[in-house]
Order: structure tokens, then sequence, then C-alpha cells
């Protein structure tokens, strides 16, 4: 909230307003979940100019070798008829407003 002053000619009035709320991009939302947009973590700071879209969304070069480097050892190991080995963020959805026995 911020004040703004309205001189209306004898006397100034303060008058309390709420500050415009700022349109995020889309390509900052990172789902859309019953309708509401979900935000990528750090996207406040794409806003403010103090991060870069991809500093928030990306994996870095270190992240993706150690990645690569554990799947290797995974998929050599493992046997693929007892195993699945999933290999990209998997997101689990509750709704409380679904749940069944309610």
């Amino acid at each position: 909230m911020f004040e703004k002053r309205i001189n209306d000619g004898s006397r100034k009035i303060a008058k309390k307003t709420k500050k415009p709320a700022k349109k995020v991009s889309d390509y900052l939302i990172c789902e859309i979940m019953d309708g509401q947009p979900i935000y990528y973590k750090g996207y406040q700071e794409v806003l403010t100019e103090t991060k870069t879209l991809e500093e928030i969304i990306g994996s870095s070069s270190l992240q993706a070798y150690i990645i690569t480097y554990l799947l290797q050892i995974l998929f050599k190991h493992l046997d693929e008829k007892q195993y699945i080995i999933f290999t990209n963020e998997a997101g689990l959805h509750l709704d409380n407003r679904k749940q069944p026995g309610r």
C-alpha cells in the first residue's frame, strides 16, 4: 500500500491505494494446476533482473555431468526387467478437494 496525495485546491488529501500487480510473463510459469499458475522458484529475481531465466530453470553443466555419470552406473548394474529408471522430474500433484472418501 502507498499513499497518493490529491490536491483539491484548499487542502491535500492522502488516499491509500493498492500497488498495481505486476504482470508475470508466461515463460516464468512452470505449470498450471487447477487453473492457477505455479511459477519457477526464483521467478521474482528474474522480474527484478538480479537473475536470468536460465539461472532459475536450467541445470548447470556440473549437474548434467553428475546425472549422466550416475545414470551410466545404474544402467550398467541394474536389471532393466526389474527396475525402471526415471530421468526427468516426475511431479506428484495432490488436490485436497478431490480426495476419495470425503
